[in-house]
């Protein structure tokens, strides 16, 4: 694959993938030079950016947006908003399989450098997704 920044820098000469930091690392430095689309370890947390995307062509309120723990913690109490946003009355008695899935442990915790460097990143953004959408439950 030639020229494929992400390919040179994730893939050829390593064993290995590499870890957080370097992928963060390999995506500012695509973003600096206007290259591709992944990785996107940071750009896929702009949500904002990505909703105005949707907003260009679906009416704001036409969508339901809702936080990732609101369906993690109360999944039926989401899936029940979801049915009375699109219209249904009532909701069937169903039952679900909510056993985790694709779960596994990281192999070591977040670097606090990189913690911070995320909390500033996503500082701005963040603040614009909450004045247009209001607060969510992440």
């Amino acid at each position: 694959m030639p020229d494929n920044l992400l390919y040179e820098k994730l893939f050829i000469g390593r064993e290995c993938f590499p870890g957080f930091r370097e992928c963060l690392d390999v995506e500012l430095e695509m973003i600096a030079q206007g290259e591709g689309l992944e990785p996107s370890l940071l750009r896929r947390g702009l949500y904002f950016e990505q909703l105005q995307k949707y907003w260009a062509f679906i009416p704001r309120e036409q969508m339901l947006i809702l936080g990732f723990r609101e369906l993690v913690v109360q999944p039926l109490v989401a899936l029940e908003r979801v049915a009375r946003f699109v219209g249904l009355e009532g909701w069937p008695e169903i039952d679900l399989d909510l056993a985790p899935r694709n779960a596994r442990r990281y192999p070591a915790r977040m670097a606090e450098a990189d913690a911070r460097f995320l909390e500033r990143y996503y500082a701005l953004p963040n603040a614009e997704l909450v004045a247009a959408i209001g607060e969510i439950d992440w």
